[in-house]
């Protein structure tokens, strides 16, 4: 398999020399009238957004280089030294959904982090995983630059597809713009862990309410899904075994939360043995789905506390924005009403906010309404309460 691995030069004086010119390759919108192969090679210093952080200079940084190379763009970083390596960013109209993506540490991206050094390939060679088990579709080809400080590597610049301008073009292109952003990203990715820990459950690793409140922010007045998510007579746990116990509980919900979320999903412990699930363009029939699937994972999972096996339930409520609830603000209040139903109404269940002319149980994904469910598809026949309730106020 033919390779080219082209070495990185250390010219790290002369970008941090060029970050504080401040200049850029694409100086004005009419650069992007040129023909792809009179593009500007050198990008001398990065835009920086009004309010720089990693995802916004990330996002800069992504869509220049898709413009440069004409293919979709991508960028992976690894937080600390032998942790892992993720896709934090895609250029913009490529698949958002590899946003998170763990990559193989031994697949070509994984080695331009680890190695440190510019790889170009053919494009039957994928990029981001090095195995063919992988059930998703492969990311093949094609080239990728590390971004490193010093002697730090701490991600890549990769594009996927073989570029319109050739590869040795193509790296040209990206090697300036990597050692340009490089020096920016580093304490982008620095503030970026801090802020995270701030907004993370730190028995769970899941976010906590911090994290949850700004998942919801980000979304803005975007559609949504909300599952919020109970665990049965939790208190027995902690009563009949111990609370160290019953944070063993939590760890292991915690991890089928993580497991189980699609990407770009938000999982989140919201307060003692109460978690929610934030599905960012998700309808009202995709969340209780989902939240049906998560019931049924946990009721079917054998849980360790103490050196004991346990069984445990939990009941779900769902709610949908803009329909049925056309405020975003007003989606907790509802999940959390439909949740006390689903207590109410004899807990390990799952309850929806009420959509007229729609079933609110748990459906297929493009069912239409009043058809049957597909066979094999779970369905929740047990009636539910009507009306709002104003809180739940009984034990789990």
């Amino acid at each position: 398999m033919s390779q080219l691995l082209l070495l990185v030069g250390t010219g790290a004086a002369g970008a941090v020399a060029g970050y504080l010119l401040g200049r850029r390759s694409v100086s004005d919108g009419l650069d992007r009238l040129r023909p792809i192969e009179e593009r500007p090679v050198v990008a001398p210093g990065p835009r920086m957004p009004q309010e720089p952080n990693l995802e916004s200079i990330l996002r800069l940084l992504v869509d220049e280089a898709g413009f440069q190379v004409d293919v979709a763009c991508a960028v992976a970083l690894r937080e600390y030294d032998g942790g892992p390596i993720r896709i934090r960013a895609v250029s913009t109209g490529s698949d958002q959904r590899l946003v998170g993506r763990e990559v193989d540490v031994q697949s070509l991206a994984g080695r331009i982090v680890t190695e440190g050094v510019p790889v170009v390939e053919q494009l039957r060679r994928a990029l981001v995983s090095a195995g063919t088990g992988d059930r998703r579709r492969a990311i093949t080809g094609s080239l990728g630059v590390p971004l490193y400080v010093g002697s730090r590597v701490f991600g890549a610049l990769m594009a996927f597809g073989e570029p319109a301008v050739g590869p040795a073009t193509a790296l040209a292109r990206f090697e300036p713009l990597a050692r340009a952003y490089a020096p920016v990203l580093l304490p982008a990715l620095a503030a970026d862990i801090e802020e995270r820990k701030a907004s993370t459950d730190p028995l769970t690793d899941l976010a906590n309410r911090r994290g949850f409140d700004k998942a919801m922010t980000r979304l803005g007045q975007g559609p949504r899904a909300l599952i919020i998510m109970d665990i049965d007579h939790f208190k027995q746990v902690n009563d009949e075994r111990s609370h160290a116990a019953g944070d063993q509980v939590l760890r292991q919900i915690g991890r089928v939360l993580r497991e189980a979320v699609r990407p770009g999903d938000t999982p989140a412990r919201i307060g003692g043995e109460e978690f929610a699930v934030i599905l960012p363009g998700a309808d009202l029939a995709l969340g209780l789905e989902v939240a049906e699937r998560l019931r049924a994972v946990v009721a079917g999972k054998r849980f360790f506390a103490d050196g004991a096996e346990l069984s445990l339930t939990v009941s779900c409520g769902v709610a949908a924005s803009p329909v049925p609830i056309p405020q975003p603000a007003n989606l907790m209040a509802s999940a959390d009403s439909c949740l006390y139903q689903a207590k109410r109404a004899g807990r390990d269940q799952v309850k929806g906010a009420e959509q007229r002319g729609l079933p609110s149980g748990p459906r297929p994904v493009g069912a239409a309404a009043g058809a049957a469910p597909a066979a094999g598809a779970s369905a929740l026949a047990a009636p539910r309460p009507d009306g709002p309730v104003a809180g739940r106020g009984e034990p789990s």
